[in-house]
This record gives C-alpha cells, structure tokens and sequence, in this order.
C-alpha cells in the first residue's frame, strides 16, 4: 500500500492536538509545548520521507536479505517461514503453486527469461502473474 501524506499527516495533526490540549491542562508552558511540537514534527518529517521513499512493489524486494541473516532458503516452503509481513505471508499462502515458484526463483536472482524457460511459460505470462500479485498487495 502506497504512503499517503496528507492521511498521515491529518492522523498526526489531530493526535498532536489532544496531547497539546493535555499538557495545557497539566499546566506546561507554551514555550515547552511549542518545543516538543517542533521535535515532533521533525520526527514525523523523517517517517514521511522513509514511508515515500519505500516501495515494496518494485522486483528487488523478493531478492532482499539482511547481510547477517544466514539463514538459507532452498524451497518455497522456507521462503515462507521467513517472512514477517502477515499481510503478505497471508497472500503468498494463498498464491498459486506456480506464482510462488517463480517468486523463490527471483529470490534465487533468476532473470524473468530465464524462469520462463525453466517453467516452461513465455516471459510475458511471467511478468503478467508478477504485476498480477503486486497489484493484490
């Protein structure tokens, strides 16, 4: 799902100002409140440009492995356990046989010609059923 700005900053506006309204109410000066306002803002700057900048539609995020994870993945089945996304673990349970396939082998950094070949289907059909399970996420 793609980061929508103006959602998460109207999200942040209307919790900023029931806590605004609290610490008033605690008795903090305006000078206290406005500073936590600016450090607050900052912080949500920086969420924002990660969350624009984040996409985990495009082809590498298959292919992504932290560096000291060691784990080794040789079967679907192992692909599966590790993922952490429930949202996405859900959907890739109920994929196809053939879809997750062709999913651990672009994890394996086949090219798309290349799993056409090996599953016996035209590289357009590849793409196809790869659009095809992005746009469900």
């Amino acid at each position: 799902m793609a980061y929508n700005h103006k959602t998460a900053e109207l999200i942040w506006k209307n919790k900023k100002v029931k806590e605004e309204a609290l610490l008033r109410k605690l008795g903090y000066s305006e000078d206290k409140i406005k500073m936590l306002y600016d450090y607050d803002k900052e912080t949500f700057n920086c969420d924002r440009r990660y969350g624009e900048n984040e996409d985990v539609t495009k082809e590498g995020f298959f292919n992504r492995q932290p560096a000291y994870d060691k784990v080794i993945i040789a079967t679907i089945e192992d692909l599966l356990d590790q993922i952490e996304d429930l949202n996405l673990l859900s959907k890739l349970k109920k994929a196809d046989k053939v879809l997750l396939q062709i999913l651990l082998l672009r994890f394996f950094d086949y090219e798309i010609n290349k799993i056409a070949e090996e599953l016996n289907m035209t590289s357009n059909a590849v793409r196809k059923r790869i659009n095809k399970f992005r746009k469900k996420l």
